[in-house]
């Protein structure tokens, strides 16, 4: 998934800003919003597999970085990186990566710290295609080279999440956070990222709170937008995992005021979180809208694009019955090449294939997704693969088997403890698609008792359009007046 269609920057040697831009570059694979999770668990919980409305970085976006950091590499005049993206473009990754980490030897070597920085950055999002443990070493040295970058920070902090767990990246956390010329900013940012570990890895929300906690206590002696903006940014992921659609907008907004201020090196993203908010209250015209105009924008101006951001928005399209509208946003997820992304893609392509009209590709989509699933696959990401069971039983007019699906998925992600938080707009979303799929059957009566369970839904987590759009739908299928 995303960064699928993110181009980078130019690279300018020797400009600290430049270089701070191109380092954020070659780290979106893991510069999101909410943050990398891995597709697979382990029984301490240190690495999770996320649903990809989580914060989720898969495999297959470690391509999308690569790609992205050769296509910074062509756009600069050095000749070592047009070598570099010639060999990447003939798929000689290998080559490739040996040009890049020369190329940041050499400017390291010649007291070219800024752009040395960038170039291992580069090197790392390369390296993750080919050797792990150099694309972790060459993270560590960027980081190194500008220990005070926050872009570089967290494209180590997150590369370690994703290829060695939660523990790991706290200890990277914990040196970051012990330097003596660590920033105040820095501290705060470095914080936020453990909250966000904590929600969105492990469900720890105790422990999401009291990183959020330390956060304002530092803003009580700092006057600082970057504190401002990662208390923000934690407080909105904190509000989705909670199923407060309403503050996970508000905090969004907040965030989204202040990014004109905010400097090049701070991850701008809280129109990730403003989407996931729009479609957990039931707005999913909103969603699609406000989420596709975001992810132009960033198509355009070559930003990075946020894998939760195209499955928001991917999602909300689909909801609305609008294949065709959706397919830019559904496509990147439905294109994974990678072992692990395998079992989700083929989830999109059945939603996707089900919305188009075409059933028997939905089935056979989903039956390879049942059986691609790993064991040990985390709860909300096995879910998902029941909500589509009960879109696709729904859009084949089979409403017996859409309500026992829907049973199915609603006593998942109640009984789990990382999906318990956000079960009511979970379960809200499959039980409005169901009313939609019976009214569409020409079943009616049929829509009255999903659509009344999501209503009241929605309203429990203050989703008043959601709650809104079911008393139209209850009234279209005159099962009230």
């Amino acid at each position: 998934a995303p960064p699928h269609a993110a181009k980078a920057g130019m690279f300018a040697g020797g400009l600290k800003s430049r270089a701070s831009l191109a380092i954020g570059a070659a780290v979106a694979v893991i510069a999101i919003a909410v943050f990398a999770l891995s597709q697979r668990q382990t029984a301490d919980r240190t690495s999770v597999a996320a649903a990809p409305d989580q914060a989720v970085t898969k495999v297959s976006d470690i391509d999308a970085a690569a790609r992205q950091a050769i296509a910074e590499a062509g756009n600069s005049a050095l000749s070592e990186n047009d070598a570099a993206s010639q060999s990447f473009a003939a798929g000689d990754q290998k080559t490739a990566l040996s040009i890049l980490e020369k190329l940041a030897a050499d400017l390291e070597a010649s007291g070219e710290r800024d752009a040395a920085a960038a170039a291992y950055s580069r090197a790392a999002a390369v390296a993750l295609l080919v050797d792990q443990g150099r694309g972790l070493a060459a993270r560590r040295k960027a980081l190194a080279l500008m220990p005070q970058s926050m872009t570089a920070f967290q494209g180590l902090f997150f590369d370690t999440f994703l290829l060695q767990g939660a523990d790991a990246a706290m200890r990277l956390a914990d040196e970051a956070e012990a330097r003596p010329d660590t920033s105040t900013d820095m501290r705060g940012f470095i914080y936020a990222h453990r909250a966000i570990i904590a929600s969105d890895g492990v469900a720890d929300f105790d422990e999401t709170r009291r990183q959020i906690d330390r956060i304002r206590a530092l803003r009580a002696t700092h006057d600082s937008l970057v504190l401002e903006a990662a208390e923000l940014w934690g407080k909105s992921v904190l509000a989705y995992a909670n199923d407060d659609p309403n503050a996970t907008i508000q905090f969004s907004l907040e965030g989204q005021a202040l990014e004109p201020a905010l400097p090049d090196d701070y991850p701008k993203n809280y129109i990730v979180g403003l989407v996931r908010g729009r479609n957990a209250q039931g707005d999913w015209v909103k969603a699609f809208s406000e989420g596709a105009e975001g992810l132009d924008a960033r198509r355009k101006s070559g930003k990075f694009i946020p894998t939760p951001l195209l499955s928001s928005v991917c999602k909300a399209g689909l909801y609305l019955g609008r294949a065709k509208a959706a397919y830019p946003y559904c496509e990147p997820l439905m294109s994974q090449k990678s072992a692990s992304g395998d079992y989700l893609n083929k989830v999109y392509s059945a939603l996707y294939a089900a919305v188009a009209g075409d059933l028997g590709e939905a089935r056979a989509e989903l039956d390879a997704a049942r059986a691609l699933q790993p064991a040990d696959l985390r709860a909300d990401a096995r879910s998902d693969l029941e909500m589509a069971e009960t879109f696709i039983a729904g859009a084949q007019g089979d409403i017996d088997a859409a309500s026992e699906k829907l049973a199915q998925y609603a006593e998942q992600v109640t009984a789990d403890p990382l999906t318990y938080p956000t079960r009511r707009s979970r379960i809200a979303t499959a039980n409005r698609m169901l009313g939609i799929h019976a009214i569409k059957a020409n079943k009616p009566l049929r829509a009255c008792e999903p659509l009344e369970r999501a209503r009241a839904l929605y309203l429990e987590i203050g989703g008043d359009i959601g709650a809104a759009k079911c008393e139209e739908l209850l009234k279209a299928a005159a099962c009230i007046d």
